[in-house]
Order: C-alpha cells, then structure tokens, then sequence
C-alpha cells in the first residue's frame, strides 16, 4: 500500500482507488481482505488517534470498503451422515464419543467446548445455557442439552471445566488428535 501510495497521501479516495484496482488485478478474496485489515491497522498505528470521531470516521470507511467474499469449498461430502456420527461415537471411548455429540449439536469449535466452565453454565428445564469464550476472544452463549451435559459431567467428574481428566482440562490438540483417529477407524 505504502509503495502504491507513491508519496501521496493517505485519503479516503486512495484507500478506495487502492482496493478498486486488487480486484481489477484479480487478487484473491482473502488477499484482498488480508490486505483490508493489515492497512487499516497501519494507519491506526501510524496516525494515532483519541479523538473518538477519527476512530469511527475510519472504521465507517474500512467497513465501506466493499470486498469480495473467499469461496467456499465446502461440499455435502464434508458432512458426516447421521449414520456415520453415530459409527464415529460407537467406535469412539465414552468421553470422546460424549464430546464429539457436543460438538455435533452444539456447533462449537471444539476450543469453545473445552473452554466451558461449570460456574458459567445455567441449568434450564431441558437445556443448560453455557457462556464460552469464542474466536477472538468474543463471548457468546452455548445451549447442550441437559441429559448430555450430565452424561459429560458424569463421564468426566467434572469439576472446574466441563470437559476435564483428573482435574486438568483436555487440551484443543489433544481433543482434535484422538476424534482425528476416531474418525480414521
């Protein structure tokens, strides 16, 4: 962006001109929004600001900044059938199976799920409403089932976090490595 720039300076125009012309280029979707979010801060470092009207003055322009959303290679095949889930869960050990439904029906990353707290969870009638810290560190509210989030208590002995093993909380490789075999078999 600097080189593109050439001296000028940095304005609305030129922001605007500077994506115009990636697209034009052909650049990928996510370069051009890699780029999008490495200039912006850029120029938040570079101009420092606390004025409150500068700050939203350029987060309304980078959110302006119309850019092209990456494909999406996802293909049905990519999706367990029920009958698989249920293959994977039977082959699976309890606590692995007992994770891998959660996952499933919850929708979480399975970070989300291992960041789960018991004192952040709020029994329901037929649910308990969990709140997780998500990617980028956003929290958010998570609903399990309640005959599930009993089955992993009870599977676990769970006593800070809701997925744990003598007391240490199972770590995202760990988790991601063992539903990798699982799922191999």
């Amino acid at each position: 962006f600097n080189e593109w720039l050439a001296g000028r300076p940095v304005t609305e125009h030129a922001v605007r001109e500077f994506f115009d012309e990636e697209m034009a280029a052909g650049y990928s979707a996510r370069s051009i929004r890699l780029h999008k979010v490495a200039i912006k801060a850029a120029i938040q470092k570079a101009f420092p600001s606390h004025d409150t009207r500068v700050a939203a003055a350029l987060d309304a322009l980078f959110r302006s900044v119309r850019t092209p959303r990456p494909e999406s290679h996802f293909q049905n095949s990519d999706i367990f059938s029920q009958d698989e889930l249920k293959r994977v869960i039977e082959a699976s050990p309890r606590h692995i199976g007992l994770f891998i439904r959660a996952l499933y029906n919850t929708g979480a990353r399975i970070s989300e799920l291992l960041s789960i707290r018991l004192r952040d969870c709020r029994h329901g009638t037929s649910v308990v409403h969990c709140r997780i810290t998500g990617k980028g560190k956003r929290e958010r509210a998570l609903t399990i089932a309640r005959t599930l989030f009993e089955s992993i208590r009870e599977t676990n002995e769970s006593k800070t976090f809701l997925f744990e093993h003598q007391g240490k909380r199972y770590t995202r490789q760990h988790m991601g490595r063992e539903i990798k075999k699982f799922c191999r078999q």
